[in-house]
């Protein structure tokens, strides 16, 4: 049992929210189609777990049984199941479907624990064996889908999931596994379609299925993304709006959760203005709801990467423009001085285009604030005509100071006359990863490339 808690992250005794929480951030991360392997280990964890390993599902109502000692050893079998025995329950309800063949009950629950205890070859022998026996009943047709979901049968598991669904099962716990199974199958659609009447149902979510309804929200949102029907966009974002309005008094505990999943959602379409305004709202929903500093500044972040990401998108800016994102935001090495590098590459570049720049400043500042107050400074400079060539002459001095020791940049690249001759440099093709260390590395004892006039090692070398 410690196996499952281990797989799960979490330590034993967990609560069920706890591991209903742990589940659904690791099948975000190892998904269906990424790994699937993975996937199912967490899976199986799960089934383990969850319930606290009591039977609290729902079951069917079975008739009488064919005499007492049916009945008393299904007794045994209940306590058993309720006490988390699962191996001794299912040798019991094993000894009574032997005895008892008419007592289809036995079948059932030893299906049931055959599950739980990780027998999934035989559990998914004896589910179709009790499909066969009443084809009409949604339960049985349920756990068939269950066994087949274990067992790995993902298209087999599919199709069970439908039937089960087609006679009227609408638990929360069968439609999210049936939206893995839309996930394997890249049923996207079906997936939403489910997903979206489970939210919308009139039903009031109590506190303990939170993590459930939020974990609906999260994938019918990620389904969506595979959709082209731009109303299929606008009708989940809608339903998602309402949903954190309605429940807004748990919102901060989910508050990252959703922040994360909008700026997932975001990549898809980052022009779309109408979609952009209704993530927008939702972020300042969550804004407004959550009350912990931390995760406030979280999802400050949140929507500053996806208003930046939308930046890099957008075809209507100029490219000197989005390749400055690079230099101000995406970079991985804190060492000062390569910061310094890729700045003054994209402000050389920034005075070469400076009109056209100048140009699409209030457009900058109006859609793209986090982006315009980096190089504000800079662009009031650049307004100021008389003062260009010598602010152009002071950047090149610094800028081939440090062209020595990195590489990558625009600006010689772009403009070779600059430098007097076809400059040696390394260009790669979109953003990240561009500029590198040209040469042999910087001695410690060596003048620090930033021009400070101190030793490397006394200067940017310690902010590394």
């Amino acid at each position: 049992m410690n196996e499952y808690y281990k797989t799960l992250g979490l330590t034993q005794g967990a609560t069920e929210a706890e591991i209903k929480r742990a589940y659904f951030k690791l099948v975000r991360q190892y998904t269906p189609e990424s790994d699937p392997e993975m996937f199912q280990k967490i899976r199986l964890a799960y089934e383990q777990l969850k319930d606290g390993g009591n039977v609290s599902v729902r079951h069917p109502e079975f008739g009488a049984y064919t005499n007492s000692i049916a009945e008393k050893m299904m007794e045994l079998a209940q306590n058993e199941f309720r006490t988390g025995n699962f191996e001794a329950g299912r040798d019991i309800c094993e000894e009574g479907w032997k005895a008892f063949p008419k007592d289809i009950q036995f079948l059932y629950y030893l299906i049931f624990a055959q599950r739980k205890c990780g027998n999934t070859g035989k559990a998914v022998k004896n589910a179709e064996k009790l499909v066969k026996l009443d084809s009409s009943s949604m339960m049985f047709w349920r756990e068939l889908a269950y066994s087949y979901f274990d067992r790995g049968f993902t298209k087999k598991a599919y199709t069970a999931c439908e039937k089960a669904y087609e006679l009227g099962c609408r638990e929360t716990e069968f439609i999210l596994m049936f939206s893995d199974e839309c996930l394997y199958r890249q049923e996207f659609r079906r997936g939403w379609d489910i997903l979206i009447e489970l939210v919308k149902s009139e039903k009031r979510w109590k506190k303990e299925e939170m993590p459930d309804l939020f974990e609906a929200l999260f994938r019918m949102l990620y389904m969506v993304r595979f959709e082209e029907d731009r109303d299929v966009y606008l009708e989940s974002f809608q339903m998602a709006e309402e949903t954190i309005k309605k429940y807004h008094v748990y919102v901060t505990s989910y508050a990252e959760e959703i922040a994360t999943m909008l700026g997932i959602i975001s990549l898809v379409q980052p022009r779309d203005s109408e979609i952009k305004e209704k993530i927008k709202k939702m972020m300042s929903l969550l804004d407004k709801y959550c009350s912990d500093a931390t995760q406030k500044q979280h999802i400050e972040m949140i929507a500053q990467r996806m208003n930046l990401f939308r930046l890099s998108q957008d075809e209507q800016i100029l490219d000197v423009l989005r390749q400055g994102l690079e230099a101000y935001f995406d970079y991985e090495d804190d060492e000062e001085a390569l910061q310094k590098y890729m700045q003054l590459d994209n402000k050389l570049c920034m005075i070469e285009e400076r009109e056209q720049v100048l140009a699409q400043m209030e457009l900058i500042q109006r859609e793209y604030p986090e982006y315009y107050d980096k190089i504000k400074d800079f662009v009031h400079r650049l307004e100021n005509e008389k003062g260009i060539l010598h602010l152009k002459e002071s950047l090149k001095k610094d800028y081939d100071r440090l062209n020595q020791y990195y590489e990558g940049g625009y600006y010689y690249e772009l403009y070779p006359h600059e430098k007097g001759g076809v400059s040696q440099v390394f260009i790669t093709d979109g953003m990240g990863d561009t500029y590198v260390r040209a040469g042999k590395k910087i001695g410690r004892n060596d003048p620090c490339p930033c021009g400070s006039g101190k030793k490397y090692k006394q200067c940017c070398m310690q902010k590394k």
